[in-house]
């Protein structure tokens, strides 16, 4: 039988792909600089990437728990191999969109959450105009700009139906699977030590902070993709024993405020079952806004500093519990020391803030001495430990308002999705994203996550999909979906 003639297009690319090999062998031979051999695996990759960009995009998902940080300098650094990925999918998303306005729908830029997250984006851009230090600002803002694009916009359109989201969820899920049995390997060779515990995760986490809010956070998909399942099938087991997994390593990271994430799941879920979730973000709103009112008001907030001597770091677990209880804990003081310089960085420039990513460069003149503890020295250059206050010291009062309205729409429109639609496998959908987004946001409470591939990709991912879930709730607002099973298709979730 004779072989198809290749067509010219084909013969083009065939040509181009000789060439470009045979040319980085010679460069490699003639400059004795062997990264020329990767030119011709870069170029097949971008060419993968135009022709079939979700498989990309599900490569993405897959990389997201085996990522690794790397440095080039003390001031530049990245995720590997993420960010570049991300970066070449943001470039030929955005060239297909230019030549397929289509591709996005009007109804998801008209959006009220695509408008609200626009605002956030736009004031973080008037806020790098105005930053203290514009080179780390720009960089935050287009790091950013590509996790809002890759996973808002393209995230969106990649995952069109249930069949679609499954994938992208078992992408995630196997090489998270694979870094909690490498992490608990490790620390079970140390005896699951407290004192052992931040550094078991390397190098795929930054340290048990990271590792536990990214399994925190799989755990409300786990137990939605559990349901896809008929009960004593294969998968439906292998889900139960890797929901079970994930919580034994949630509990074996050490991580406080990851524990009180995953106990919130439940109560989250009746809030939202009972259409509470306005009272309760009022309620939270009060609260907190009370709270920091108390502690300004006549230098209240002084009353709070830590004892130096004793506040340390503790080696197991019952006296580290026993120091938060009694205020003595070195990362809860540490913290505190973080907040209050924030604050006061805040009062100086109310307005604007210092530009994002410049918490670092410029807190430290407005620390208070009686709050220091033994790892102020900050090392890592991590921030201020709450998403929010970072938010307020980075933008400043707008930037922090239009943030949190963002956040109570996010949840609010999550509680209308879930009880406006009617298939049950979409109100478990919007049940499970929306029980994601409080994972995500307690951990936040108390550290700086969404700028992180570990947690911001799967952040904007859940955003981009709960805007797709509305506009299909609101055109089936008073007509039930078709039944799927009976019309052998799968409900989309796109509009």
């Amino acid at each position: 039988m004779k072989s198809k003639a290749f067509s010219l297009y084909e013969k083009f690319i065939i040509g181009i792909a000789a060439t470009v090999t045979l040319a980085s062998l010679l460069m490699a031979w003639l400059t004795y600089n062997y990264y020329w051999l990767t030119l011709p695996f870069g170029l097949l990759f971008l060419y993968v990437t135009v022709t079939d960009i979700k498989f990309v995009f599900y490569l993405l998902l897959f990389s997201l728990p085996l990522s690794i940080e790397f440095s080039f300098s003390s001031s530049l650094g990245t995720d590997l191999p993420t960010e570049p990925l991300m970066i070449g999918l943001m470039l030929v998303f955005c060239a297909a969109w230019f030549n397929n306005r289509k591709i996005v729908s009007k109804e998801f830029l008209s959006h009220p959450l695509m408008f609200l997250l626009s605002l956030h984006l736009l004031w973080m851009c008037v806020a790098t105009i105005y930053s203290f230090n514009h080179l780390v600002s720009v960089k935050v803002l287009l790091a950013k700009s590509w996790y809002i694009v890759v996973f808002v916009f393209l995230g969106s359109t990649a995952l069109r139906e249930l069949k679609d989201f499954r994938k992208a969820y078992w992408c995630i899920l196997i090489p998270t699977i694979a870094t909690v049995f490498y992490t608990l390997a490790r620390h079970s060779q140390k005896g699951f030590s407290f004192a052992e515990v931040n550094t078991m995760m390397e190098p795929f986490y930054r340290n048990h902070v990271a590792y536990a809010a990214f399994i925190a956070q799989m755990v409300p998909l786990t137990w939605l993709a559990i349901t896809w399942y008929r009960k004593g099938s294969a998968a439906r087991n292998v889900l139960i024993l890797s929901l079970v997994i994930m919580l034994v390593a949630v509990y074996f990271s050490y991580t406080r405020t990851s524990w009180l994430s995953v106990i919130i799941i439940l109560p989250c879920a009746y809030l939202i079952r009972h259409r509470l979730i306005g009272r309760a973000l009022i309620a939270s709103a009060i609260a907190v806004t009370s709270f920091v009112i108390y502690v300004g008001y006549n230098n209240n907030y002084l009353k709070f500093a830590p004892n130096y001597q004793s506040t340390t770091m503790h080696e197991d677990l019952g006296s580290h519990l026993t120091a938060t209880v009694e205020g003595q804990d070195i990362s809860s003081a540490e913290r505190v020391f973080r907040w209050v310089a924030g604050f006061r960085m805040w009062e100086a420039n109310p307005v604007v803030g210092y530009g994002p990513g410049n918490f670092y460069n410029f807190y430290k003149p407005y620390a208070v001495a009686s709050f220091q503890t033994y790892v102020s020295r900050n090392t890592e250059r991590s921030t201020v430990h709450n998403y929010f206050l970072l938010t307020l010291i980075e933008q400043g009062i707008i930037g922090l308002i239009i943030f949190f309205i963002f956040t109570a729409a996010l949840f609010v429109y999550g509680q209308r999705i879930y009880h406006r639609l009617h298939d049950v496998r979409l109100r478990r959908l919007a049940m499970a994203l929306t029980l994601t987004l409080a994972v995500i946001y307690v951990n936040t409470f108390l550290s700086d996550m969404i700028e992180t591939d570990k947690v911001g990709t799967i952040y904007f991912l859940v955003a981009g999909l709960l805007i797709n879930l509305d506009i299909e709730s609101r055109k089936q607002k008073n007509e039930k979906l078709i039944n799927s099973d009976s019309a052998g298709g799968v409900p989309h979730f796109l509009p």
